[in-house]
């Protein structure tokens, strides 16, 4: 029986026309693609308590699980972000759940290196038209590039909520901090909606914070 690994870079080297290095790059972005989702959109922290909701835990029943903070790919739905907030200062889980944001990133940054690194050999010149999808590695690069700069925004925004609760609960605020990491998610946020207007190979919906 072939294992799933096998599977996979015998199908994409054939369907795909990859050498045997860039099949197995396109493996290892689609499995670090799907973790830095998972913790880009989710909350490990929280869902580990609050999915399912503990019996009798009326405060959260308005929530949709899980971690209440599902969100679509033109709005990083801060309101959300806030009430989750609060539940994870509470329980000292703030910094966990910011570091899985920043993990994120960092993900979506080595698949772009893997994507740099990729030679994609049978897309050189006019014989990539022949090809089942011409434009493949500009589509696999600019996909990644919407990864790094949508989560860019997420992690900045989870900074901003953390220093914004924590701040409200001790009665003071790291305003330097605070000052950052608002400017860092405006500034994550407007390359972010630029890049969807500017690349040939996306078709952007919305795009409002």
């Amino acid at each position: 029986m072939l294992l799933q690994e096998e599977v996979f870079l015998e199908t994409v080297a054939a369907e795909l026309s990859l050498s045997a290095a860039d099949a197995a790059a396109l493996r290892r972005i689609a499995l670090a693609s799907e973790r830095a989702v998972l913790l880009g959109r989710y909350v490990g922290p929280y869902d580990s308590v609050m999915v399912p909701f503990p019996p009798g835990d009326h405060q959260h029943a308005d929530f949709v699980a899980p971690s209440a903070t599902w969100f679509r790919d033109y709005a990083t739905n801060g309101q959300a972000i806030l009430h989750v907030m609060s539940w994870l200062v509470k329980n000292g889980k703030e910094v966990e759940a910011c570091a899985e944001k920043a993990e994120a990133v960092t993900l979506f940054e080595s698949m772009l290196d893997e994507v740099a690194a990729m030679g994609f050999e049978q897309y050189q010149g006019p014989q990539r038209l022949k090809l089942s999808d011409s434009q493949l590695p500009a589509r696999l690069r600019s996909s990644v590039e919407v990864g790094v700069r949508f989560f860019r925004a997420v992690q900045a925004a989870w900074d901003v909520a953390a220093l914004g609760v924590k701040g409200d609960a001790a009665g003071e605020h790291n305003k330097t901090g605070l000052a950052e990491a608002a400017l860092r998610y405006n500034a994550s946020w407007a390359g972010y909606t630029g890049y969807l207007l500017s690349c040939p190979t996306v078709r952007p919906s919305s795009a409002a914070a």
